[in-house]
């Protein structure tokens, strides 16, 4: 492919992270997931209302969120950056984040009551799996769109994965240990994402005419 065509298309794809709407969105749901790990080893799973939360927070991932960030950028980003079609890829990669951080969950929940299946307690190696499985979409992002941040989060991603599956205290609940990977790469995704949108709202004012 030539190198204007291919820079082109690495610009439009940059544009799907420019305000940072997408990391918030991804950090939000991710903290959701983290909230369902947390019930599993709370072992709440047959309170009345975990399934009404359970479905409510899954009809937020598939419909209410992604609604929300259009209707943010459609206030927020095309005034200030104009509409530019970015492709499949980003909105691919985060829709296969998302999809990646539920099968987890899920997994986490069957493994942790079937932990001596194939004779290893492999569920408390989840966490480390979706570290390197999650930190390796980041890294991929940033390498291909020379994003730093994504970088620091892909790596924080790996970290976190092997840090909470080899703490004491949390080697005994899988459920728990994918909690705490879930909200803290959650709440990382929520700062790259806050902070990358107020630089943005900053160094991009809207039109003399729409203020």
């Amino acid at each position: 492919m030539p190198a204007p065509i291919l820079e082109a298309r690495v610009r439009a794809q940059r544009y799907w992270y420019r305000d940072g709407l997408i990391e918030i969105v991804v950090g939000i749901v991710l903290l959701l997931m983290s909230g369902e790990c947390l019930i599993v080893a709370l072992g709440q799973r047959k309170a009345t209302w975990y399934l009404p939360g359970y479905a409510g927070s899954m009809v937020a991932v598939a419909v209410l969120f992604p609604r929300v960030t259009a209707v943010m950028r459609e206030r927020v980003t095309y005034p200030r950056s104009g509409y530019a079609h970015s492709g499949t890829s980003g909105r691919k990669r985060s829709i296969a984040l998302i999809i990646v951080g539920a099968l987890l969950v899920i997994a986490a929940r069957v493994l942790a009551s079937h932990r001596s299946l194939i004779g290893w307690d492999y569920a408390r190696w989840l966490p480390a799996i979706a570290g390197v499985a999650i930190g390796a979409i980041f890294v991929c992002e940033s390498r291909h769109l020379h994003l730093s941040r994504l970088l620091a989060v892909g790596v924080l991603s790996i970290v976190l994965g092997i840090a909470v599956c080899i703490a004491p205290s949390l080697t005994y609940s899988p459920a728990l240990a994918m909690a705490l990977y879930l909200a803290g790469l959650g709440c990382a995704l929520l700062c790259s994402g806050g902070v990358t949108l107020r630089n943005y709202l900053r160094s991009t004012p809207p039109p003399a005419d729409l203020t």
